[in-house]
């Protein structure tokens, strides 16, 4: 049986506003030997990426974004398919909210800071 992911409601903005950005994990081992340039291996082609971003949300906005985070996502234990902007455009991704950072009232609205995390090559 293949277990289908909730997707970021349509109702919440993406993430590509100003502030936006990812990292990607280094995944290649490097030795320093005594003597010569260092050598690097690929311990794997998969790697994660780790993704900040700041929501800005309306009063409805943060409702459901509090509805599918407490509920559908189990208070941010499971994954879900969200588009996010990298290098090569935007990519449905399967990812985790690593964390969940204070709501703070902005401009008449709420703004949500999540660190987010793929674990597909961004």
């Amino acid at each position: 049986m293949i277990d289908t992911l909730p997707a970021w409601p349509a109702g919440l903005p993406v993430p590509l506003r100003n502030g936006y950005g990812y990292q990607r994990d280094d995944t290649r081992e490097m030795s320093n030997p005594a003597v010569g340039p260092p050598r690097v291996r690929i311990q794997t082609r998969i790697g994660k990426a780790t993704f900040t971003v700041t929501f800005k949300f309306t009063d409805a906005q943060l409702a459901l974004f509090e509805v599918f985070y407490e509920r559908t996502l189990e208070v941010g234990a499971l994954h879900f398919l969200m588009p996010l902007k990298t290098g090569t455009g935007i990519i449905n991704m399967k990812v985790l909210i690593l964390k969940r950072g204070k709501t703070t009232t902005r401009d008449q609205g709420w703004a949500q800071p999540l660190t987010l995390q793929t674990f597909d090559r961004a």
